[in-house]
């Protein structure tokens, strides 16, 4: 027999009184529960497994299978193992009887005769908290981490379904095994041993690389919390281990990155460096930074803006940049003339998370001066004279073309390498289509013909 549904819950009611049966029925019945009966105890193990009952109340005393074995063989079945259950005896003789219902399994115990009130409360409290457990292993057994329990000594008492795909077992069979059997056995020690010397609430975590079932690595990190009882004392640890594989490869894959990066950078003719929003150096790397008389990573945390107070031009670009612009700027750093890629670092919202710029120094091939640093005027009059023999017009384009690009940027008499001065004549010329003729290199029988298609 079968109640209507009911969101208060299920009860499965046990007496070969058919008496007590139906008035076990009228009673929870009107208090809003779902209930089943059986008249034996065999019968209701069988209706308790289809029926899954929140809490199960039984008479001790009946034909075949009586209320203990009843208990003893539902507390025994994966299926019905977490089912409370309430003995219900007629025939107490001493109160030695209520312990034997304990040993079976049972989670309380009433005696006949008993007030209504009392067994309501009783079946209440226990199948609340039978709906809550439930609830919570539910949301445990389809987690995706390894989620399990173990006593002090190492031995699992419960494992989720999750641990049980990665081993490759069912969990009742897990259920008793040594930790040292499943991971590697130091690791199992070192995670064991600190367990028993854990002195505060506070978890732990370990790190593990693990085959799975199929033979496959893994990367684990687990958090362990000691359980303990009233007095403190530890009586056993849950484990929640997750698998960090993609991440911990793809961390490996970005440091590995990083390192050819720094490589690149370090050997090629330029510097790398990147600040933070507060204009703290984060990455100062390149070949270049010889230059500056500076080795890599010297600049790291230290501040941009203290390190060059006396040149405002590089606070204001640093400035612009962090306020979202993008661009190319040059800048006199002592003797050096730098350009310098200025580019803000967002994060996937946009938010800017600093700058990251590149500087080029000796941008142009020494073909003039030999890479020394001569004072603007002169650095003209060399250019000029480098491209005199092609003729008065195009001398002149140089020239307004020299004007545009360096004068503006830098009015006052500054020095200029030879080889930006050639560049910048060169550059000027390659802009300069119109002309198709040879540009000599003085002081050489060596020429390079210009390019009018540029």
């Amino acid at each position: 027999m079968t109640s209507i549904n009911s969101e208060r819950g299920r009860i499965l009611i046990v007496d070969d009184d058919q008496t007590i049966l139906d008035l076990l029925v009228e009673l929870l019945s009107d208090e809003g529960y779902e209930v089943a009966t059986a008249t034996d105890g065999a019968k209701a193990f069988e209706v308790a497994q289809s029926f899954q009952p929140d809490t199960v109340v039984s008479d001790v005393v009946m034909p075949s299978v009586d209320g203990l074995e009843l208990c003893r063989r539902l507390k025994a079945h994966e299926a019905t193992a977490k089912i409370p259950v309430i003995l219900i005896s007629g025939n107490q003789i001493s109160p030695d009887d209520n312990i034997h219902g304990l040993h079976a399994g049972a989670d309380d115990y009433l005696s006949l005769p008993f007030r209504n009130e009392e067994l309501m409360v009783k079946v209440a409290r226990l199948a609340e908290r039978h709906r809550i457990e439930k609830h919570y292993r539910e949301i445990v057994e389809q987690a995706a981490d390894i989620i399990y329990t173990r006593d002090m000594n190492g031995y699992l008492t419960s494992i989720n379904a999750a641990g049980a795909r990665f081993f490759g077992k069912p969990a009742r069979e897990l259920v008793g095994t040594h930790l040292g059997d499943l991971i590697d056995k130091t690791l199992a020690d070192r995670d064991i041993e600190d367990t028993k010397r854990a002195d505060t609430p506070s978890p732990y975590r370990s790190m593990y690389c693990l085959h799975d079932a199929k033979g496959e690595p893994h990367y684990l990190e687990g958090v362990i919390t000691i359980e303990r009882d009233r007095q403190g004392n530890p009586i056993g640890a849950r484990g929640v281990i997750r698998d960090i594989t993609d991440q911990k490869l793809a961390q490996d894959a970005l440091r590995e990155t990083e390192t050819r990066l720094r490589t690149v950078v370090g050997s090629a003719s330029l510097i790398l460096f990147a600040v933070d929003t507060n204009g703290i150096f984060t990455l100062c790397e390149g070949e270049g930074l010889k230059s500056l008389s500076l080795t890599p990573g010297q600049l790291v945390g230290q501040s941009i803006f203290e390190i060059y107070a006396d040149a405002p031009k590089i606070s204001e670009h640093i400035r612009r940049a962090l306020s979202g612009e993008s661009f190319t700027a040059s800048v006199e750093v002592g003797e050096l003339i730098l350009e310098v890629r200025y580019s803000p670092l967002t994060c996937r919202r946009g938010k800017i998370l600093g700058v990251p710029e590149m500087r080029y120094y000796d941008i142009y091939p020494p073909l003039v001066g030999g890479g020394r640093a001569y004072p603007i005027d002169e650095g003209i009059r060399i250019m000029l004279e480098a491209t005199a023999p092609l003729g008065p017009e195009y001398v002149a384009a140089i020239r307004q073309g020299l004007k545009d690009r360096w004068m503006d940027t830098y009015p006052r008499p500054r020095k200029l390498s030879g080889a930006h001065a050639f560049g910048a004549a060169y550059d000027v010329h390659r802009r300069s289509a119109r002309f198709a003729c040879l540009l000599r290199t003085p002081g050489t029988s060596s020429t390079r013909r210009a390019d009018p298609s540029i």
